[in-house]
C-alpha cells in the first residue's frame, strides 16, 4: 500500500522540480532575451560563447536607434512628420468635417441595407434617389440604443480589459517614436483570442448566462451606441492630449484637424496603452466573435450551416488569430509608428473593426449561399496561398530587419541601398533599405496578398448582391492610401536615396504593372 503513496508522492517532488526549473529557466532565457534581442527559440540553437558578442551587437544598435530616433524627430519637425499632417492646414478643415460624418453614415448604411433593404444596394440607393428615403426617414430606420445592447456593448470592452490585465503575457518594446521614446508593449493578444472564443461558447452555451438571440437581436442597436461612445471617446483623447499627454503629442494648430487625426501618437495611461488595445483587443477580437454569432443565426434560421458560412469564419479566425500570433510584429507597423489616436482610430477599434470586417457573415445569415465543391476548394487554396503569402513576404523583411542584412534572401546575400539621413546638427545615420526578394519586386508587395484574401472572402458570399463586395473597396481605399503617403514620407525622409531605390523598386504594388 505505500509503493502507490511513494510514487505518487515522487511525481509530485519531481514536477514541482521541473517546474522550478522550467520558471529559472524561462526568467533566464527572458534576461538574455532583453540583452541580446533574440527569442527563447533563437537564444536555445546558440551556444554560449556567443551571447556576449550578440549583447555587445545590441548595445551598438540601440545606440544607432537613439540616433535614428532623433533623425526621425528632425524630420517630423521639418517635414510636418505625423501620418495625417498632410492635411495639415486649416484649408483642409472643411474636407474633414465632409468625411466625419461620413465613416458612421456607411456603417449604419451598410448595416441597414443588409436588415432593410433585403441586401439590395440598388434598392437603398433608388429610394434615396426618388426620395422615398428622406433623411428623416432614414433616421427612423436606425437603430435605437437600449440597456440591453449597452450592457452587451460596455461589457464585451470591460471582458477585453479584465482579460488584458489577468493574462499572462511577455513584454516588447517598439520601435522608436519620432520623440526617441522606445515603449514596453504587453503581447497577450492571441492568448486572449482563444480564451474569448472559450468564454464565448460557454456563456452562450452549456452556462446559458445569454441567449445568442438577444445578441443578434441587439446588434443593430450596439451599432449606434458604437458610433456614439467612439465619438465620445474622441473628445475624451483630446481633452487628455491637451491637460495630460503621454507620449509624441503633436497638433496641427487646428481642433478639427487634431481632433480627427488626433494628437498623441501613444496615448497612455500608466503602461496602459489605449491605442494597441482599442484597435487589437476590443477590435480584432470581435471579429471572430461576431461571426460566430451570425453562424448561429444562420442555423437557428435554416437548421444547418452552410459551407460558405463555414468558409468566412475559418478564413477571418485564420486572419484574426495570425494578427494576433505576430502581435509583436504589429509594433512595426505604421498603425503604432506613425498613425495618432484620433476619431479615425477610434472609428476603428470601436465600431469600424467589428461591423464593416463582418459585413460577409451578416449578410450570409440573412441570405444563405451553398456553394459547389470546386468553389469551396478553390476558395480554400486561394486564402491558403494568400496567407502563406503575406507572412512569407512580410516574414522576409522582418529577418532583414533584425539581422542588420546579415542573412541570406532567396539563397543569397540580400542587396539593398544603404540610405543615409542627416539631422540638423550634423548627426548622420544609416538605414538599409531591401531591393532583393519579394522587396525587389514592388514596394508594397505584401498588401497584394492581403487585398486578394479580402477579395477571397467576398467571394463566399457568391455574386448576387455589392453589399458584401464593400469591404474589398474599404480595403482597397485603406492600403492605396497607406501606400502613397507612406511614399511621400519615405520621400521626405530619404531624399535622393528613395529616388534611387524607386528607381531600383519601380512598382508599387504588382510587378511589371503597377
Amino acid at each position: 500500500h505505500t509503493q502507490p503513496t511513494s510514487f505518487i508522492s515522487l511525481s509530485v517532488v519531481s514536477l514541482y522540480a521541473h517546474h522550478i526549473t522550467m520558471v529559472m529557466t524561462r526568467r533566464r532565457s527572458r534576461q538574455l532575451s532583453d540583452v541580446t534581442g533574440l527569442s527563447e527559440e533563437e537564444l536555445l540553437a546558440l551556444d554560449e560563447g556567443e551571447i556576449p558578442a550578440l549583447a555587445l551587437k545590441k548595445k551598438q544598435q540601440e545606440r544607432y536607434e537613439s540616433q535614428a530616433a532623433e533623425v526621425r524627430a528632425q524630420d517630423a519637425q521639418s517635414a510636418g512628420g505625423d501620418w495625417h499632417n498632410h492635411l495639415h492646414g486649416d484649408v483642409y478643415a472643411p474636407l474633414v468635417l465632409v468625411f466625419w460624418p461620413l465613416l458612421p453614415v456607411l456603417t449604419m448604411s451598410v448595416h441597414l441595407i443588409i436588415n432593410k433593404f433585403n441586401c439590395s444596394m440598388t434598392d437603398f440607393f433608388s429610394q434615396i434617389m426618388s426620395g422615398e428615403l428622406s433623411f428623416s426617414k432614414y433616421l427612423e430606420l436606425v437603430p435605437r440604443p437600449n440597456w440591453t445592447a449597452a450592457c452587451i456593448y460596455f461589457g464585451w470592452i470591460l471582458l477585453q480589459l479584465v482579460l488584458f490585465y489577468v493574462t499572462p503575457g511577455r513584454y516588447y518594446r517598439g520601435q522608436p517614436t519620432p520623440a526617441g521614446h522606445r515603449l514596453e508593449y504587453k503581447i497577450v493578444a492571441f492568448r486572449n483570442l482563444i480564451i474569448t472564443m472559450v468564454i464565448g461558447v460557454l456563456v452562450c452555451g452549456p452556462l446559458d448566462l445569454l441567449s445568442p438571440a438577444t445578441i443578434y437581436d441587439n446588434f443593430g442597436p450596439m451599432l449606434s451606441i458604437a458610433l456614439i461612445f467612439m465619438t465620445v471617446l474622441t473628445f475624451v483623447m483630446f481633452i487628455k492630449a491637451k491637460v495630460h499627454p503621454t507620449y509624441d503629442a503633436k497638433s496641427t494648430g487646428n481642433v478639427v484637424l487634431d481632433l480627427f487625426g488626433g494628437i498623441e501618437l501613444n496615448p497612455r495611461i500608466g503602461g496602459f496603452d489605449i491605442k494597441l488595445f482599442s484597435i487589437g483587443h476590443v477590435g480584432m477580437n470581435s471579429i471572430v466573435m461576431v461571426n460566430m454569432l451570425m453562424a448561429w443565426k444562420q442555423y437557428d434560421t435554416i437548421g444547418y450551416v452552410t459551407n460558405s458560412m463555414v468558409l468566412v469564419n475559418l478564413f477571418l479566425f485564420l486572419y484574426t488569430a495570425d494578427w494576433a500570433w505576430s502581435e509583436n510584429w504589429y509594433l512595426a507597423t505604421l498603425d503604432i509608428m506613425a498613425e495618432h489616436f484620433g476619431y479615425f482610430l477610434c472609428y476603428g477599434g470601436y465600431a469600424g473593426i467589428t461591423w464593416l470586417y463582418t459585413v460577409q457573415a451578416q449578410y450570409l445569415a440573412v441570405n444563405p449561399v451553398d456553394l459547389p465543391l470546386w468553389g469551396v476548394v478553390g476558395l480554400l487554396s486561394l486564402n491558403t496561398f494568400c496567407l502563406y503569402m503575406f507572412r512569407e513576404i512580410n516574414g522576409q523583411r522582418q529577418l532583414f530587419r533584425a539581422k542588420d542584412g546579415d542573412c541570406l534572401i532567396w539563397g543569397k546575400p540580400p542587396k539593398f541601398i544603404t540610405a543615409t539621413c542627416t539631422t540638423s546638427n550634423g548627426v548622420t545615420v544609416e538605414r538599409k533599405l531591401l531591393t532583393s526578394g519579394y522587396w525587389g519586386l514592388a514596394r508594397h508587395l505584401n498588401y497584394l496578398p492581403d487585398l486578394t484574401m479580402a477579395f477571397t472572402w467576398c467571394m463566399c458570399t457568391g455574386f448576387h448582391h455589392a453589399v458584401p463586395f464593400f469591404y474589398t473597396i474599404h480595403m482597397g481605399y485603406i492600403l492605396g492610401h497607406r501606400m502613397f503617403q507612406d511614399d511621400k514620407r519615405c520621400s521626405l525622409k530619404y531624399k535622393l536615396y528613395w529616388e534611387e531605390y524607386k528607381r531600383q523598386v519601380p512598382y508599387h504594388l504588382i510587378p511589371y504593372v503597377f
